[in-house]
């Protein structure tokens, strides 16, 4: 998106842009706008069921994560050719390495 594009996004939804700088109380604005178009009600949906699944697996195997971003919603998760996860656990990292069938617009928060 070009800066001017940013800038009037901005002002379509109530920010006020002073030079290259946002106020510090329209960061929240920025924040709920950002949640309101990122995802779908589906998409909602499918990473609550996630969720639920995750937590039986981390009970089942004693394993618990803390991860910040990072986080993909494909649209049709059979678009999905291959998927692995890092298994270094020394090093507190979980990173996914994702072949998709075909271009896939993901989702990120």
């Amino acid at each position: 998106m070009r800066k001017f594009e940013l800038k009037r996004k901005l002002k379509e939804i109530g920010v006020k842009v002073e030079g290259n700088y946002v106020r510090k109380k329209d960061v929240e604005k920025i924040i709920a706008y950002q949640r309101k178009t990122s995802y779908t009600e589906n998409d909602e949906q499918r990473y609550t069921s996630f969720l639920k699944e995750l937590t039986k697996i981390s009970y089942k195997y004693g394993i618990i994560l803390d991860c910040v971003g990072g986080v993909y919603a494909v649209e049709d998760p059979s678009d999905i050719k291959s998927l692995q996860y890092t298994d270094d656990l020394g090093s507190g990292d979980l990173i996914s390495s994702v072949t998709y069938t075909r271009w896939v617009n993901s989702m990120s928060n």
